[in-house]
C-alpha cells in the first residue's frame, strides 16, 4: 500500500496526479463554503467555480500531453542511440575484418604470385570488399550528432536489406545544426529517405545518393533517386500525389505542412536527367 502511494506521485504522471489532488481538496472547500453562504452570494460564486474547473481541466490536459510526449521522446531517442551504436560497432569489425584480410593477401601475394587461382582470388575479393557497407560510410564519422546519425545508418542499413545501390557524402565534420527543433529535422530526414527507398524498390536500374553539408549560412542535406520519365514536382506537394506506383504520397505532403512552420527551412525538389533530388536547407536563426 504504502508502494502504492508513493508510485502514484512519481513521474511520468506524478505531477498531474499532484495537481488532481490539490484540486480535488481545493473543491471540497470550495463547496463547504459555498454551503454556508447566502444562495444570492451562491449564484455568483459557482459559476466562477465552474470555470476554474474548465481551465484547470485545460491545464492538466496540456501538462500530460506534454509528460507524455517528453517520455516518448526519450524512449525513441534511447532505442536510436542504441540501434546506432549496434550498427557502428558492426561497421568499425566488418572494416577491421578488411584490413586484415587484404593484408593476409598481400602477405601470401609474394609466395603464390604465380599461381593463377590466387590472382583469381585476389581480383575477386578486391572486387567484393570494395561493395562492403563498412567501407563505403567512412563519412558517418564525420556526423557527431547522435539523433542524425541515427536516422542516417538505419535508412542506409535499410537500402542494403532492399539490395538498393546507395551511396553517402559527408566530407566535412557537420556542425551543430541550429534552428530548427530535432525531432522534425528527423522525420524530415526519414520522410527523405522513404521517398527514394520506396520509389527505387520497383525501378529496374535503382540507384540513390545522399549528401550531408555544412552551408555558410547552415546545414543542407539532398537526397536523390533514380525516376523513369519526368513528372510535374509542384504537384507533388499536395496529398494523394506521387510517383510510386501503389503509394498513397503523403511523405512530401508531410514534410511540407513540417517546413510551415519555419521561416529559415526550405524544401526543393526536382527531376533531370531521370534523377530525382530532394534537397532541405536549414538557416541559422538570427
Amino acid at each position: 500500500m504504502k508502494h502504492d502511494i508513493k508510485k502514484f506521485f512519481y513521474p511520468p504522471d506524478g505531477l498531474v496526479n499532484l495537481f488532481l489532488v490539490t484540486y480535488t481538496y481545493g473543491v471540497i472547500i470550495s463547496f463547504d463554503y459555498i454551503h454556508f453562504v447566502s444562495y444570492k452570494s451562491a449564484v455568483f460564486i459557482i459559476p466562477i467555480v465552474y470555470l476554474i474547473q474548465l481551465l484547470f481541466a485545460f491545464f492538466i490536459s496540456m501538462v500530460s500531453h506534454r509528460i507524455r510526449k517528453a517520455s516518448v521522446d526519450k524512449k525513441t531517442t534511447e532505442t536510436l542511440l542504441f540501434y546506432t551504436k549496434q550498427l557502428e560497432d558492426s561497421q568499425r569489425s566488418l572494416r577491421q575484418f578488411k584490413h586484415d584480410y587484404q593484408n593476409i593477401l598481400i602477405s601470401m601475394e609474394a609466395e603464390l604470385k604465380d599461381n593463377d587461382n590466387f590472382k583469381e582470388l585476389l581480383a575477386y575479393s578486391a572486387s567484393h570488399l570494395e561493395k562492403s557497407k563498412a567501407w563505403r560510410f567512412n563519412d558517418l564519422d564525420n556526423v557527431s550528432d547522435p539523433e542524425i546519425k541515427s536516422i542516417v545508418i538505419s535508412k542506409l542499413d535499410n537500402c542494403f536489406t532492399n539490395s538498393l545501390p546507395v551511396s553517402f557524402e559527408c566530407r566535412q565534420p557537420l556542425r551543430e545544426i541550429q534552428g530548427i527543433n530535432k525531432f522534425d529535422l528527423i522525420r524530415l530526414l526519414g520522410i527523405a529517405f522513404d521517398n527514394a527507398i520506396e520509389a527505387s524498390e520497383n525501378f529496374t536500374a535503382p540507384e540513390i545518393k545522399v549528401l550531408l553539408l555544412n552551408t555558410d549560412v547552415g546545414f543542407e542535406f539532398e537526397i536523390r533517386n533514380k525516376v523513369a520519365g519526368t513528372f510535374d514536382t509542384t504537384k507533388l506537394q499536395q496529398a494523394g500525389v506521387t510517383t510510386k506506383e501503389g503509394h498513397a504520397g503523403l511523405g512530401l505532403a508531410s514534410a511540407q505542412a513540417i517546413i510551415s512552420n519555419y521561416n529559415n527551412v526550405f524544401l526543393a525538389h526536382a527531376i533531370k536527367d531521370n534523377w530525382f533530388t530532394f534537397t532541405l536547407s536549414v538557416n541559422k536563426e538570427g
